[in-house]
């Protein structure tokens, strides 16, 4: 197992040479997470990588749900993703299973798949759409939660400076490079 990915606020807290995958923050809520969204200009500091986008919402509401569905395609768009590609949705404690259908539904429905993302303490209470990104900082090095839909296992955030985080990938989910944006 090896370190695969790495995400950070600031697209520049990745140290470069970096060849594996990035994972950045969209900017599609005006007045809601995340703090810091990645620019058009930061994604193409990583013209060569596999890129994941993802969308925030640490408050899940129900009723939001589409509308951030769709917040979050026309983010893709402005930024220049291609259609078919991986998108976190980074609920961080929050379970809310009814939003998570929801802004599935929207994103299947729009060609995108989606990874759920969020604590291992809470992230099982949601529904996995395409599957689980679990952060667990149990261990000091690359390792995969033990569940069947977990694709990713965020397991450091690169202590002591803490600049960007680390995350080992599933092999073969790595290597379907059909479905990340590079």
């Amino acid at each position: 197992m090896q370190e695969l990915m790495r995400d950070a606020a600031y697209a520049t807290n990745i140290p470069r040479p970096w060849h594996d995958a990035v994972a950045g923050y969209l900017n599609s809520r005006p007045d809601g997470d995340p703090f810091h969204p990645w620019s058009a200009a930061d994604w193409r500091l990583f013209r060569d990588n596999r890129k994941l986008p993802i969308f925030v919402q640490s408050h899940p509401v129900t009723d939001m749900a589409e509308a951030d569905a769709f917040a979050t395609i026309k983010a893709l768009y402005d930024i220049g993703a291609p259609m078919g590609i991986r998108v976190a949705l980074d609920l961080e404690t929050a379970v809310n299973a009814e939003y998570v259908h929801r802004y599935g539904r929207v994103m299947l429905w729009a060609g995108f798949r989606v990874w759920v993302y969020g604590s291992a303490s809470t992230v099982f209470g949601n529904p996995p759409i395409d599957g689980y990104w679990v952060a667990d900082y149990v261990s000091t090095g690359p390792f995969l939660y033990g569940h069947a839909d977990v694709k990713a296992t965020q397991y450091t955030d690169n202590p002591p400076d803490g600049k960007y985080d680390s995350s080992a990938v599933r092999e073969w989910v790595y290597a379907d490079v059909t479905h990340w944006w590079h």
